[in-house]
């Protein structure tokens, strides 16, 4: 993956970077928000790694800068455990990731490994899968590069599970994906719009998950029960 760190110069941010360019990563480092402004208007970087250093409004408002230019990839902040929750609120919305301060850099390969497969970052705000190609911004879906007519409320439904593959999606969740408001939504109404999705989408393994809700396989799973299935 092509990383960029920003973060301030110390011995500290030197270790990740050396961890992460172990783990075959490339990596790009800066020492605050407006370089790394500078270096995404010049670059694509796979995964934004950013430190939340509160004290700089630069820094405190390059979440949403990050989001309004379009920037593609996953964001990630770095966060003081004691500035979590308040962080978590403000920024839920456009933070793919927390990773609590000080970083370790075993965590953070972990969570990098998971962004992959969940398909976090995945050439920005195009989630793939397989044959399919969700573009998350300009709403539009292809399977096997033919377009895919759908509602919005079933691309929704089917953005939240492939952000979530590989995990079960229970109910409530699925039903704030499909309006923002899970009182609207019945299970009924979910259960009709993922017999739709299956309709639409016959290469996409949606799985239900018995009293619980729904789940999409990682490649990797899928593969893997394929494989089993041929032996």
């Amino acid at each position: 993956m092509r990383l960029l760190l920003i973060q301030e110069y110390a011995p500290r941010s030197r270790e990740i970077k050396l961890a992460l360019v172990r783990a075959g990563h490339s990596v790009l480092w800066v020492a605050d928000a407006g370089a790394g402004k500078q270096a995404l208007r010049q670059g694509v970087f796979d995964v934004v790694l950013a430190e939340s250093n509160w004290r700089h409004q630069d820094d405190d408002a390059f979440p949403g800068w990050f989001r309004s230019e379009g920037c593609r990839g996953a964001l990630v902040l770095f966060v003081d455990r004691e500035d979590l929750p308040d962080r978590l609120l403000t920024f839920a919305e456009q933070v793919d990731d927390f990773v609590v301060t000080p970083v370790d850099p075993t965590e953070l390969g972990a969570r990098l490994l998971a962004l992959g497969r969940r398909g976090v970052f995945s050439r920005g705000d195009l989630i793939e899968y397989g044959p399919l190609v969700v573009d998350v911004t300009a709403h539009w879906a292809t399977l096997h590069g033919e377009p895919v007519r759908m509602a919005p409320r079933e691309l929704r439904l089917l953005t939240c599970l492939l952000q979530n593959r590989g995990t079960v999606c229970d109910l409530k969740m699925l039903r704030f994906a499909m309006s923002r408001d899970d009182r609207r939504e019945t299970c009924n109404v979910v259960a009709g719009y993922i017999h739709t999705l299956r309709r639409r989408l016959p290469d996409i393994p949606i799985r239900t998950i018995k009293g619980v809700g729904y789940t999409i396989d990682t490649l990797e799973e899928e593969l893997s029960v394929m494989s089993a299935d041929l032996a």
